[in-house]
């Protein structure tokens, strides 16, 4: 899963975090790619 969410464009990811209008939810993504990187 971890190496799918690497293989996500940054459009999907950009439109994800638009969306996303609480912290909480950006907050996680970042986590998520941060543990990927």
């Amino acid at each position: 899963m971890e190496v799918r969410i690497r293989n996500v464009d940054e459009k999907i990811v950009r439109e994800i975090d638009r969306r996303c209008d609480e912290r909480f939810c950006c907050k996680v993504l970042n986590l998520l790619s941060n543990k990927v990187e």
